[in-house]
């Protein structure tokens, strides 16, 4: 569902760039940023809450479950700002700005991987935490993902820039649009997971 408002972002911010209206682009990574948030605490309260039977759902045997689910309740906690800066990255491939997409995406994973190695088996005086260590350095790299792309558009100057204190409401044209683009996008999603 996040992947898929995601897409219905790029496009509409695409399509009102093209026309020129950056304040409409603007409102529309706002809208979608305020909807996202609240579909990211939802599945972090379900992941975190029924990270056991989800697991088990996912096909996690007796064995591996427990561990299964330490990990993805780790991860669920961060989960909403994994949401917010799958948003913000999709607003800026809509503007074109796609190498900052990838130095975000490149930084985190290199945290994630330099964590895990230090957090797993306790290397450079790091304390060996196994599943915890690799669920902490997952949602680190998740966080300082989160911190990369809101530090982009919380600049001044650069032409998708949110100012945090402003008023933000919902229009119709920007929803109806992100529903209708996204729509498609969420069955496809659907079947990819299953499969």
């Amino acid at each position: 569902v996040a992947q898929s408002l995601c897409v219905g972002t790029t496009a509409v911010v695409a399509r009102r760039k093209g026309d020129d209206r950056n304040d409409a682009a603007v409102c529309c990574l706002k809208q979608s940023l305020a909807i996202i948030t609240l579909i990211g605490i939802i599945i972090s309260l379900i992941g975190f809450f029924g990270a056991h039977g989800l697991v088990r759902l996912a096909g996690a045997s007796a064995e591996t479950e427990p561990n299964a689910a330490i990990y993805f309740r780790i991860i669920s906690s961060a989960f909403i700002l994994n949401c917010w800066t799958l948003c913000i990255c999709a607003a800026m491939r809509g503007i074109g700005e796609t190498k900052i997409t990838m130095r975000v995406n490149m930084t985190a994973n290199i945290v994630n991987v330099f964590l895990n190695y230090c957090l797993i088996g306790g290397h450079f005086g790091f304390p060996a935490l196994g599943v915890y260590g690799a669920a902490i350095a997952t949602a680190i790299g998740t966080l300082v993902s989160c911190v990369l792309a809101l530090s982009v558009v919380l600049k001044k100057g650069d032409y998708l820039v949110l100012r945090p204190f402003t008023g933000m409401h919902f229009d119709k044209e920007t929803v109806s649009s992100l529903i209708h683009v996204g729509g498609g996008s969420i069955a496809e999603s659907v079947f990819l997971r299953i499969g």
